[in-house]
């Protein structure tokens, strides 16, 4: 494989630091991220960005059904979402879209 020549854009990469990114976009910027060093840096910075306006806000009252429903949700068994990796050309979140299995090619 070539070196990657061409990057995701700041804007597209804050979008999907964010989640606001629509799932086929966000599949291809994970794909990227996973392979190119200077994007994942980058993806990086805008979470550490975003994770800083949250501990800045202010904190709201949370109502008190909300709170016993989240707090009853701790004692419910917790299954671990499967991990894939990078199979081949596929990077992991490629195989994560395509549940582990190698995608069907047709003529």
């Amino acid at each position: 494989m070539t070196d990657i020549s061409h990057h995701t854009p700041p804007a597209v990469l804050a979008a999907y630091a964010t989640g606001s990114l629509a799932q086929p976009f966000a599949l291809v910027v994970a794909a990227h991220v996973s392979m190119c060093a200077e994007c994942r840096a980058a993806f990086e910075a805008h979470q550490a960005a975003g994770g800083a306006v949250l501990e800045a806000g202010d904190a709201s009252p949370v109502a008190r059904d909300v709170k016993d429903a989240v707090l009853q949700q701790l004692d419910d068994p917790v299954v671990p979402a499967p991990r894939y990796t990078g199979s081949g050309v596929f990077p992991a979140p490629v195989m994560a879209a395509l549940k582990g299995k190698a995608p069907r090619w047709k003529s």
